[in-house]
């Protein structure tokens, strides 16, 4: 058996419309990992094949339901690698394998994604945000490994030694924005990942969009937020240049 900090955990949320994508996502990654964890929000059963020794599956419903912060739920106590993924994309099979070796590339002083944003900034605020946001995600080539701001969650990870973060330190909204608020705050390094186009996909038909309505309402409380924050900077330049082979898949 791997000693504890070295076994990976996987954790997903999931809400009833994405049940294939969830599966399929389950079906993927389930053989990369030691142990999984599934946030099945406001599902009133557990899908067939979640019934798996590896799977730990936890059912908030209504107002308890925990959105994509159901991802982090679990974190308390924690040891080893932590995957986070979601239930809208195609994962390759060696998914974890890579992963897991770039968080070692950065000696597990970086969260690491295949997704993120670089945004402009002027002494510390941003400017003219989200119109200036440079985002690079993870259905594209990105030739090098290069720091952002954040990171997406739904393909990313960290050694569960980097952070003491959990669901509860997540307001309402975006949990990308509050693990890159964590960050900044922190001066932990974000990591985005050099990979190839089409290493990772859209699952399309797993995906479903909120009212138009609610997006808009909590995409804006997010730009609030984003923009409040004063001392945006590019946390670990330093790490980066210590470690910037490339390893495109």
């Amino acid at each position: 058996m791997k000693p504890l900090d070295r076994q990976v955990t996987i954790s997903i949320a999931s809400m009833p419309s994405r049940e294939e994508g969830l599966k399929e996502s389950v079906r993927r990654l389930l053989p990369q990992c030691d142990r999984m964890n599934i946030c099945l929000n406001d599902y009133p059963f557990v899908p067939k094949g979640l019934m798996h020794p590896k799977i730990q599956v936890y059912q908030p419903c209504s107002d308890e339901a925990l959105s994509d912060h159901g991802k982090f739920y679990w974190c308390k106590g924690m040891l080893g690698y932590h995957l986070t993924a979601d239930d809208d994309i195609i994962y390759p099979y060696d998914y974890v394998e890579q992963l897991v070796a770039k968080i070692e590339q950065y000696k597990r002083r970086a969260v690491i994604s295949y997704h993120g944003s670089r945004f402009l900034v002027a002494e510390g605020r941003l400017i003219n945000y989200p119109f200036s946001r440079q985002l690079i995600r993870f259905g594209d080539t990105t030739e090098t490994d290069m720091t952002a701001h954040m990171l997406g969650t739904g393909v990313g990870g960290y050694h569960s030694t980097l952070l003491n973060w959990d669901y509860t330190m997540i307001g309402e909204g975006g949990t990308d924005e509050h693990l890159a608020m964590y960050a900044q705050a922190r001066k932990i390094p974000m990591i985005l990942a050099a990979h190839r186009r089409g290493w990772l996909l859209d699952n399309k038909g797993a995906s479903t969009m909120d009212p138009i309505h609610a997006r808009r309402n909590i995409q804006q409380k997010m730009i609030n937020m984003l923009c409040g924050y004063k001392h945006w900077v590019y946390t670990g330049e330093e790490l980066l240049n210590e470690n910037n082979g490339t390893n495109l898949r």
